[in-house]
């Protein structure tokens, strides 16, 4: 299996679902002293918050390459950047890229937040269905 760093977009997609749905866990990772930094209306306090999320969204990546190919590499520093909103699909197709990622070592075993991916990866998957299929 060939191992490799997502891209920033494929992290701001991520980001994206996480700011438009109501995932608290995932959300934690931001470190927000406020009660839930998904209902927060500062564009500033969202950015910074996204920002802090998809660092150590990056950072776990990181880690997976390297224990993957025995290096050291650091990450770079990951800025969140809106994007126009996506379709469902194109959110799924991200998270399932950046676990797929970070399959390798002990990450998906030793880091919480890949287990908190995977929920966001099933939620997206839900989301999906129910807009296929009508009741």
């Amino acid at each position: 299996m060939s191992t490799y760093i997502v891209d920033d977009k494929t992290l701001n997609i991520i980001l994206l679902a996480v700011i438009g749905c109501n995932c608290p866990k995932l959300s934690r990772y931001g470190e927000f002293a406020g009660e839930n930094f998904l209902h927060e209306e500062r564009f500033e306090v969202v950015h910074e918050v996204a920002t802090r999320i998809g660092q150590k969204l990056l950072n776990m990546n990181y880690d997976a390459v390297n224990q993957r190919y025995r290096r050291d590499d650091k990450p770079h520093t990951f800025v969140f950047q809106y994007r126009l909103t996506t379709h469902a699909r194109n959110v799924y197709a991200a998270i399932k890229e950046l676990i797929y990622q970070c399959y390798e070592g002990n990450v998906p075993e030793k880091n919480p937040l890949f287990a908190e991916l995977e929920a966001l990866k099933a939620s997206v998957a839900i989301q999906i269905v129910d807009q296929q299929v009508s009741w």
